[in-house]
């Protein structure tokens, strides 16, 4: 298992600065995706077909957790 780092800029007016997490993760031959978990953050998961986009992702559902 490998691990991406994953900047995340909350929004200001939030109170939110930004945090660095750490995703695991795993291709997938099956589907031919790479796999994301942010350990710790329920429903922090997802996947992409690039680290960059898994990356992007990653935010997107870091935001969706955090209720932003």
């Amino acid at each position: 298992m490998d691990e991406l780092i994953v900047d995340y800029r909350g929004h200001e007016d939030l109170g939110l600065t930004t945090k660095t997490f750490v995703a695991h993760v795993e291709w997938d031959p099956e589907t031919e995706l790479y796999v994301g978990i942010v350990p710790g953050i329920t429903g922090a998961h997802t996947q992409g077909e690039t680290l960059d986009e898994l990356r992007e992702n990653l935010k997107e559902v870091l935001a969706l957790c955090f209720g932003e």
